[in-house]
């Protein structure tokens, strides 16, 4: 009867697909192979990497290397974490590089090597049943389709934590207006300013550092009485330097600001428990972050702190799923151990492909897939739009404040949309074809322009005064100007859907109120 009993269940499992599970059943001998699967449905992907940080994309490499196709969702922040590092010399074979560069040569890899990097975000998975399902939306456009695998590696990383203290987020929260992490993408925004670095690891240093060279005084709060830090040099470096300020034991309890920018923040001594406000223009968090699990929680199995729990090298409590980088590395959360990472992950994905019968083609083929089709782009109509395209000239350069005026005056009753951009900023790169895509398309109906708050020749805040807008502090940020005012105003990424949209309803009209 035991036997029986044991019988129906297997046969109930391979029905619904197999079981997954490592615990309960690992040879998967009832499971098609992966021959028939793709002769039974040519829409299967061998290989999808989710994530386009360092661990993501040397997994994609090592796929590419095999001829196993490889499809990468590139995530809302394409390069990782390294990306927003401008000085990285701990990247082997590099003294010293932006880490945008460095993840910029390994995308360029996968490319060339015959990858497909799709500018798309997962929004859950389905690892119940074989080939597993994923579900994308297109960040372009805002479409949502599904993909099936064979194998996937999840490198998705982590997101930065918060403080969780008055003032910091939320609707009267000075996110975006003075609070921020990331001193690369905006800290060209506070020349001359007094800003504070919260935290006391190494992601901290390097945030305290750049800032160093831009800022008037760096104040770093650390919690404890000493650093988490591991690179000394680094640390040494920052205490010689006049302009840099330790403050130990400390606490922020809460941001305070005029209602439009913060101008200091309520700091507590955790020793002597003693309060007192510390004057600042700005704020960059630096104190860890938390695993992008969110979506796997019903997947696969997680550790107490949110971390992909791995059960045989880099592969997870489903078969034939793997994970790498800091999604699932709570500890070293170091680039060269993310590629590492990726790299054994790949292996053991080819291994598991090979396993269910899967043979690498002789050629890699194309691992095209409906949702990597950015949104069409607008060709030129004829041969002198052929000839601004080439040149960059849909899009004006603000290089000075007189030529700001001209504009403004050369425009007036017509849109301008300003692009205010970092140059190492990611965020504001993966807007830029976007911006340019638009451009081409209201051809001269609508004025395009852009400002690199990196220019130190520039004085953004005297073009913030210009346009009377309040103080720009975050990077992209994008401004919407009719008759010289700013009309709208947004901060961060949006689709080419909304930006259309907005631009469609803000040009159409010769006066508007102003909006902030």
């Amino acid at each position: 009867m035991r036997c029986n009993y044991l019988g129906l269940m297997l046969f109930a499992a391979i029905l619904l697909g197999g079981c997954f599970n490592h615990e309960s059943c690992c040879d998967h001998h009832g499971l098609p192979t992966a021959p028939s699967l793709l002769k039974q449905d040519s829409t299967i992907k061998p290989a999808v990497v989710v994530g386009g940080g360092v661990a993501g994309l040397t997994a994609a490499n090592y796929f590419l290397q095999a001829n196993i196709p490889c499809i990468v969702l590139e995530g809302p922040k394409p390069g990782g974490a390294l990306a927003q590092s401008d000085s990285v010399r701990n990247w082997p074979g590099v003294l010293d590089a932006p880490g945008a560069d460095i993840m910029r040569a390994l995308k360029e890899q996968v490319v060339k090597n015959g990858g497909v990097v799709i500018d798309a975000t997962l929004t859950s998975i389905d690892t119940k049943q074989w080939p597993f399902i994923l579900t994308v939306r297109n960040n372009l456009d805002g479409r949502v389709q599904t993909i099936k695998t064979l194998t996937s590696v999840i490198a998705m990383g982590t997101e930065p934590n918060y403080l969780g203290v008055p003032g910091e987020t939320g609707k009267d929260g000075y996110w975006g207006r003075g609070v921020t992490n990331c001193a690369i993408c905006d800290g060209a925004l506070f020349k001359d300013k007094i800003v504070a670095v919260v935290g006391g690891g190494d992601s901290a240093i390097v945030e305290a550092m750049y800032l160093a060279g831009i800022a008037k005084k760096v104040y770093v709060l650390v919690r404890r009485d000493v650093l988490r830090a591991n690179d000394t040099r680094k640390v040494n470096t920052l205490k010689e330097m006049r302009n840099v300020s330790f403050m130990y034991d400390t606490a922020v309890t809460a941001v305070q600001g005029n209602g439009k920018t913060v101008t200091h923040l309520e700091i507590l001594n955790n020793k002597t428990k003693a309060t007192e406000k510390l004057v600042v223009d700005g704020m960059f968090l630096a104190i860890g972050s938390t695993s992008n699990t969110k979506i796997l929680q019903n997947e696969c199995e997680l550790d107490v702190a949110g971390y992909i729990r791995l059960t045989n090298g880099q592969e997870t409590t489903i078969h034939g799923l793997f994970a790498a980088g800091d999604v699932c590395d709570p500890h070293l959360k170091q680039a060269v151990t993310a590629s590492a990472a990726g790299c054994a992950a790949a292996l053991q994905a080819k291994a598991f492909l090979e396993e269910r019968g899967y043979l690498p083609t002789s050629t890699v083929i194309s691992a095209d897939v409906e949702v990597v089709s950015d949104a069409k782009k607008i060709l030129p109509k004829d041969k002198d739009k052929e000839i601004h395209v080439q040149q960059g000239e849909w899009i004006t350069k603000i290089t000075s404040l007189n030529h700001a005026q001209q504009l403004l005056e050369s425009t007036a009753g017509k849109l301008m949309v300003v692009d205010v951009y970092g140059d190492f900023c990611m965020p504001c790169k993966k807007m830029m074809p976007i911006v340019e895509e638009l451009a081409q398309f209201y051809d001269y109906q609508v004025c395009f322009t852009k400002i690199d708050v990196a220019d130190r020749s520039f004085d953004i805040d005297a073009f913030a005064r210009l346009v009377k807008t309040e103080q720009i502090m975050q990077v992209p940020t994008f401004l919407f100007i009719k008759n010289g005012n700013v009309v709208k105003r947004s901060l961060g990424m949006m689709s080419k859907e909304t930006f259309s949209k907005l631009i469609e309803q803000y040009k159409q009209y010769d006066l508007l109120p102003k909006i902030q």
